[in-house]
């Protein structure tokens, strides 16, 4: 009863609460179009997934798309297993991912499996590093990841359609290890009405084979017990009332997967299995009162479930936990003014309203939390191009204040060709209910991890008429204090804030592109150099101090080449990954890897019966040198694979550009 009292209090509240995050919309006279969701920071650097590694992956995980182009380092248990990862250094623990805005991090232990993301159900795929509690709340220490929806009215082009319009979207794709995925999308608009349906199912059995090297004389062995099943659906609706200056969305999220989880190489066999099911409704509403008034407001429900059985007769663990948030914010522009203090002035303030609650069978009992957070930013145009802003938030837990954290940053046009940005912010973590409640071991008197984070940024970007380079470069540093560790004490390990950590390096992000005749050459690179140690713990004579953290990688990065001919590409992606130490003390590590990914396809357009048809055929190549590597130590990961699949897009009406 309880539980359902808050749930509504939240719903209603959402009317009138105002968020921690910015939207920035395009209204036209007849309709509001949302271009953007939550806040863009200009000051900090933003990576989208470019359309050129996106094609290798239509029917891929996030897992697949952002760690086969370097992007980000991963941690992946085997193929088709728990997929986490990390952004300079920082644990998957201090990097949010957010969908439309919603913090999906787990109650219990704050962290997302990215395997169980299909990059199929999302238009845009964003990876925002370096720290922004200010933005998006607890956990935003190590950077963000976005996935968003672009309005429904757009092709897979990005190009309008004009209303009434159809838009249906086929992807199918079956390889090696029994690989398979099928996905189909239904969408349209009718008047005041917009709606998408996507639909998917993948499955694998995941029975590669492998050089086990836990024996004397390394052999050639075949993972078992690892198929992985998943099917599930995500809808939106959107709805343009009349007046012009509202919009109204609702989207819905369900999924479920089954997973077998596979011997590590130091086991004959293994009985595990876990199945992982989520259903995700969210609401927004997007008001404009006044040209200078925008009013953004959210509520969302979130249930994730874990059904853990280890076999071997051993009692299986249930999971479950509910999240409810209600959000909401309100921006007032000045913009033009007489007035130098006024002019091209931004206003926002907001409250973000969370309840959640959990309970783990035999190791966390029915535990609830109740956190209201206040968020309020004031930023200015200096000139045309130059603009600064500054972030403030608190956050109330259960009745206890936890100290204010904020940011400020700069962006700076030079050049046409040539901007600088730079940003100082103020984040904090705090403690997940596995680290309050988990029994035996949790510990209900950890403080929150805070952290400072100082970074800039030069971005070059010439451009001539047949192509363009886009060339940034980021150095950063950020201490990380109280950081949460979980140590042996007495018969069981604890959470305690032990230790101080300090990450610094720098990012390097490059893109070519030159158009010649019927020819077009696309060339992206990454390099990251992450330095992050341990600088002070509670432990005496802690081995640990001034050595990199376990599995971050000096080096990685990425580069990938595409080559176009008429309708005709070819597209070869690299991956590098230092070597990763899996002990403290060092004595223990994984060799660096490189893997190499190679995909041709054809890409085909045609109008028939009124409407425009796309259509993507595509081979690929995974692991093509059959690299043998582990991500996580005595977890095998494959080699060579194929996959051929093919993806078909139909839009009813033509196409209109802006």
């Amino acid at each position: 009863m309880k539980k359902s009292f808050i749930a509504c209090c939240l719903l209603v509240v959402s009317g009138v609460l105002h968020a921690q995050d910015t939207a920035v919309f395009h209204l036209n006279l007849d309709a509001v179009d949302i271009l953007k969701a939550r806040m863009e920071q200009s000051g900090v650097r933003r990576d989208i997934t470019d359309s050129t590694i996106a094609r290798l992956y239509p029917a891929g995980t996030l897992t697949d798309l952002l760690g086969g182009g370097g992007v980000l380092t991963l941690k992946s248990y085997t193929a088709g297993g728990l997929s986490t990862m990390s952004i300079r250094g920082a644990n998957s623990m201090q990097t949010p991912v957010v969908w439309n805005g919603i913090n999906l991090q787990n109650t219990n232990n704050n962290t997302v499996d990215l395997s169980l993301l299909p990059v199929f159900l999302f238009d845009q795929v964003a990876v925002q590093p370096g720290s922004s509690s200010a933005a998006w709340g607890s956990g935003a220490i190590g950077g963000v990841i976005k996935l968003t929806s672009l309005p429904r009215d757009r092709s897979s082009n990005g190009n309008y359609l004009r209303n009434p319009y159809l838009n249906h979207k086929v992807v199918f794709e079956y390889g090696s290890f029994g690989a398979n995925m099928f996905g189909v999308k239904v969408g349209g608009g009718k008047g005041q009405w917009t709606y998408d349906l996507k639909l998917y199912r993948q499955h694998s059995l995941n029975n590669f084979w492998f050089t086990n090297t836990s024996f004397a004389q390394p052999r050639r062995q075949q993972l078992n017990h690892a198929t992985m099943r998943q099917q599930g659906f995500m809808t939106e609706v959107y709805f343009d009332p009349k007046n012009p200056n509202n919009q109204f969305v609702l989207r819905m999220w369900v999924q479920e997967t089954h997973r077998e989880i596979p011997p590590t190489m130091l086991q004959s066999v293994n009985e595990a299995t876990q199945k992982d099911y989520a259903c995700r409704i969210m609401s927004e509403w997007f008001s404009f009162p006044t040209s200078r008034i925008k009013i953004n407001t959210r509520a969302a429900v979130i249930h994730e479930g874990l059904l853990y059985n280890p076999g071997f007769s051993q009692p299986i663990n249930n999971t479950n936990a509910w999240t409810y948030i209600a959000e909401s914010e309100m921006t007032y522009d000045f913009g033009q003014r007489d007035t130098k203090v006024l002019n091209n002035l931004r206003l926002s303030g907001g409250l973000n309203a969370m309840y959640a609650t959990s309970e783990v069978t035999e190791s966390i009992p029915h535990k609830e939390q109740l956190r209201m957070s206040m968020y309020a930013s004031i930023g200015k145009a200096l000139r045309e191009s130059d603009e600064f802003n500054i972030t403030v938030r608190d956050e109330i837990i259960d009745g206890k204040m936890i100290d204010p954290v904020g940011s400020i940053w700069y962006y700076l046009s030079l050049k046409k060709w040539l901007a600088i940005r730079t940003c100082v912010s103020h984040s904090y973590r705090v403690p997940t209910f596995n680290d309050l409640y988990w029994t035996p071991g949790g510990n209900p008197d950890l403080l929150p991890e805070t952290s400072w984070t100082e970074e800039i940024t030069v971005d070059v970007r010439p451009r001539w008429k047949t192509g363009y380079i886009s060339y940034s470069v980021t150095a950063y540093n950020r201490n990380v204090k109280d950081m949460i560790t979980w140590v042996p004490n007495a018969a069981f390990w604890s959470p305690l804030n032990v230790a101080e950590v300090w990450s610094r390096g720098m990012e390097h992000r490059l893109k070519y592109f030159q158009a010649v005749s019927r020819w077009k050459f696309t060339f992206l690179a990454n390099a990251d150099y992450v330095r992050s140690t341990y600088e002070k713990t509670n432990t005496t004579n802690d081995v640990s101090i001034g050595k990199q953290l376990i599995y971050v990688p000096a080096w990685f990065g990425g580069a990938t080449a595409t080559a176009q001919w008429k309708d005709y590409f070819i597209t070869y992606a690299h991956q590098y990954t230092d070597l990763r130490f899996t002990t403290r003390d060092h004595v223990e590590w994984l060799p660096a890897y490189s893997i190499a990914n190679l995909a041709v396809g054809w890409n085909w357009k045609s109008n028939l019966n009124g409407g425009v048809y796309w259509m993507n055929l595509f081979f690929r190549c995974n692991n093509i040198f059959d690299e043998q590597y582990e991500s996580m130590a005595w977890r095998p990961m494959p080699g060579r694979s194929y996959m051929i699949g093919f993806s078909i897009d139909f839009s009813k009406q033509k196409e209109i550009t802006e």
